[in-house]
């Protein structure tokens, strides 16, 4: 049976680390590397999102914000 997780996220591209973090307000930060562009911050924040959930990278995926930095994910772990 697959738990899964919705979350509301905001994404800092061009950040000096990848990172996950929550900010006292309860906000999810999640600051990744690479640039917004053509997709790349999208795929970055898939990637370290997983890694942090213990979660494969295809079991991450962008629900709503695809081109924003507010975005929502849904996180399936098996």
């Amino acid at each position: 049976m697959a738990d899964e997780i919705l979350l509301e996220i905001r994404v800092i591209p061009n950040a000096h680390r990848d990172a996950v973090e929550t900010r006292p307000d309860g906000t999810i930060v999640v600051r990744v590397t690479a640039p917004a562009t053509e997709g790349r911050a999208n795929d970055a924040v898939r990637r370290v999102v997983a890694k942090h959930f213990a979660a494969r990278v295809a079991d991450v995926d962008v629900l709503r914000g695809h081109r924003t930095r507010r975005k929502t994910l849904i996180v399936r772990r098996r």
